[in-house]
Order: structure tokens, then C-alpha cells, then sequence
């Protein structure tokens, strides 16, 4: 577990990418995730030993959620395709068998990084080539994508 402040990423739906630092210790982690997110109830998704997806629990119940198509990329790519996820995503990193938090590492952000350039390539070209298309095709074009190029049907 890091002894400093906790190196995480925070992803939008519209693909912004921001580093941000969260407080280590188990104090005061829960609502900082849940400002950080912007929801009232945090949903950890263990994506590995050393990698975590923090979501909002209730993020599909809002008026109008908002389609988070890295962080459904970066999902997939780790074996989760059982959703589409919804919102702002945090990613951390995990220690102690995925129990505890900690910061992520420079390789563990440029990889991230690239999965969600990877995503929004995909979903531009898919945009461009089949206009009309809906949230619903989206998503299974990079589930589909990210699971045969980058995830578990890769290895």
C-alpha cells in the first residue's frame, strides 16, 4: 500500500484523461473517490492483482447516464464484458491480492492511456462509417475490439 498520496486516473465519458492524487490510508478514501466520480455510492471493479476501476454503483439509474466508452474498452480488455460502464471512472492500482489501494505505476498510466486512445480511434472510425449508429452498437464494437486486440482473447 503506498505510504504517500495515491497516483490514480480519472476518465470521463467524453475521454478526458486526468492524473489526480488521492489521500492514502482507508480514511476518508471512499468519499474522496465518490467526488472525484461524482456519485454517491463507488463501485470497486477489480480488473487484475495490481489494477482497479472505481465506478458509480448507481450510474445507470440517472436521467440520462452517460456512456463511458474507455472505461467499457479498458474492461473489456481486462475480461469484464458482462457491462457497459457509465459516468466518470477512477482508475487505481491494487495491492494485497486487489484488497488494498495503491498508486498506479508510470507503465500502468501509459498503458491506460493508450487503451483509451485506442477506444475513441475505434469509436470515431466507427462513427464515420456507419452514421446513425447507436450507444448499444458502440459499445459491442469495443468490447468486441478491445477483448480479440488488447484483452483476454489476445493472450
Amino acid at each position: 500500500m503506498a505510504n504517500g498520496p495515491i497516483r490514480a486516473l480519472r476518465v470521463t465519458p467524453g475521454g478526458a484523461i486526468n492524473e489526480v492524487l488521492l489521500p492514502s490510508g482507508s480514511e476518508g478514501q471512499l468519499g474522496v473517490m465518490r467526488e472525484q466520480i461524482g456519485c454517491s455510492m463507488v463501485e470497486p471493479v477489480g480488473l487484475g492483482p495490481d489494477l482497479m476501476m472505481w465506478c458509480d454503483e448507481e450510474g445507470f439509474l440517472a436521467a440520462e447516464p452517460k456512456l463511458n466508452l474507455c472505461a467499457t474498452g479498458i474492461g473489456a480488455s481486462h475480461g469484464r464484458v458482462e457491462q457497459a460502464y457509465v459516468r466518470t471512472t477512477v482508475f487505481t492500482g491494487a495491492a494485497a491480492g486487489g484488497v488494498e489501494l495503491d498508486g498506479l505505476t508510470e507503465a500502468q498510466v501509459e498503458e491506460l492511456r493508450r487503451e483509451c486512445a485506442h477506444v475513441i480511434r475505434l469509436a470515431v472510425m466507427y462513427r464515420l462509417s456507419r452514421p446513425g449508429c447507436t450507444a448499444v452498437d458502440e459499445v459491442r464494437l469495443v468490447q468486441g475490439a478491445c477483448v480479440t486486440d488488447t484483452g483476454i482473447g489476445a493472450r
